[in-house]
């Protein structure tokens, strides 16, 4: 279950030709959709793809909390596939810069380079390093400046590859006058290239005839009406979006290349404050009801505390032996340590993230006072999720039901929140524990 991942983006990609494609993409559960796209014909003037961009960003819808990222299609740069140490960014981009000859033949000051992590195994990391020429850079960021909102990233389409399309041969060539270049997979989701003259039509590369965009998780919308060649067309585009959608993006960001002011994505102001506005909602709902649930509490000591007194003076009515006083004492004593309570919703919804596997997506939680429905979907037939919850310290009377519909596994769950005795002389030893 990711919550870290962005549910909305505008990816712009252009190829050798300044032809230029565009889509606004949203992330549903483990699907891709597009819902809007947008392309021009080639431009003959690398001044006026600017201009031409800018014409197709305001006809993709875009809002305050889209994601925008642009870059180019083709082989105007290079990249490689390299194995490192398990470094820190710092010291990663250090041990780049002393190596950065090895692997281009232009000068280290006439170039920029960035990477990124594409897996992790044990103490090494597969990075894919990507160096582009000072000139074509200064193109690129030309190109994007005159989106009114500026961009989040700016990056060559080789870097959205893996984990997206791991697992397949991907075109990098979208333009039809150009020859095809194939990123081949060859493992711990390194790539290579094959250079091809002719496009061969009876492949399952993506971005290739006779299906170029057809995958499982990804919804093309009406593109899917058009020619085949034109959808070979978006696939630099569709690469884009799908890498700004997953989990990844947010992280490689932060220490991608620094954007200059002019194309950086501006803030909107009225969107922090609409965040700041319903931060302080949420914390001020928590208040309330932490000071309700305190309220509670206190009201069931004073009852607690009027049943002892109530007892106390019918005890000493009966009896004024010391046995029977010291007897009271410890009862009393006893009344006031034993507590009844359920554990509270920050405590079940950690306890869940816990529980739920990666592979399963929650599509709906319902929380009614002690009770709770819950709905998950999965592409795996069985996973143990029923009897992990009835193992649960949190969870009793749990029933479920199962549908299936194409290939996902929709559960749906009823359960109750246990209620629990404790003394507060054990909570405290077990917190010291």
């Amino acid at each position: 279950m990711s919550f870290l991942s962005n549910k909305s983006c505008i990816a712009i990609a252009w190829d050798g030709d300044n032809h230029c494609c565009g889509v606004h993409m949203q992330k549903n559960g483990r699907k891709y959709i597009v819902n809007d796209f947008w392309q021009n014909e080639s431009v003959t003037r690398k001044n006026l793809l600017s201009t031409v961009i800018s014409e197709g960003f305001s006809s993709l819808g875009y809002q305050e909390d889209t994601i925008v990222i642009a870059g180019g299609t083709g082989f105007s740069y290079t990249f490689s596939d390299i194995t490192m140490p398990r470094l820190s960014h710092k010291d990663l981009q250090s041990a780049l810069e002393y190596e950065i000859d090895k692997y281009t033949p232009i000068a280290s000051e006439d170039t920029i380079y960035e990477y990124r992590v594409i897996s992790e195994k044990e103490d090494k990391l597969n990075i894919r390093l990507v160096i582009i020429p000072k000139e074509e850079w200064e193109d690129w960021n030309k190109a994007v400046s005159a989106i009114p909102c500026g961009v989040d990233m700016l990056m060559p389409t080789i870097l959205a590859l893996d984990p997206i399309l791991s697992n397949r041969s991907v075109n990098l060539s979208s333009s039809a006058n150009q020859n095809c270049f194939i990123a081949t997979s060859i493992g711990d989701s390194k790539r290579e290239i094959i250079f091809s003259k002719e496009k061969d039509k009876n492949n399952n590369t993506f971005g290739l005839s006779p299906s170029p965009l057809e995958d499982k998780h990804l919804q093309i919308g009406e593109i899917e009406g058009m020619e085949e060649e034109e959808q070979e067309r978006f696939t630099g585009a569709i690469l884009l979006g799908g890498y700004a959608l997953g989990h990844r993006f947010n992280k490689d960001k932060k220490h991608w290349i620094k954007l200059s002011s002019e194309i950086r994505k501006k803030k909107r102001w009225s969107f922090i404050l609409i965040n700041i506005l319903l931060t302080l909602y949420l914390l001020s709902l928590l208040g309330f009801v932490g000071y309700t649930k305190y309220n509670n509490y206190l009201k069931k000591i004073k009852t607690i505390d009027t049943q002892i007194t109530f007892i106390g003076e019918k005890i000493k009515k009966n009896t004024i032996k010391k046995t029977d006083n010291e007897a009271l004492s410890e009862y009393k004593k006893q009344i006031r340590e034993v507590m009844r309570d359920r554990p509270g919703m920050a405590n079940c919804l950690t306890e869940l993230t816990h529980l739920i596997d990666d592979n399963m997506w929650s599509k709906y939680l319902r929380w009614s006072g002690d009770r709770v429905n819950l709905s998950l979907e999965t592409e795996t037939d069985d996973i143990g999720i029923i009897q992990k919850l009835e193992e649960s310290p949190y969870f009793i009377d749990v029933t479920a039901r199962k549908t299936r519909k194409n290939e996902i596994l929709n559960i749906t769950v009823d359960m109750n929140i246990k209620e629990r005795f404790f003394t507060e002389t054990s909570e405290k030893e077990k917190n010291n524990e």
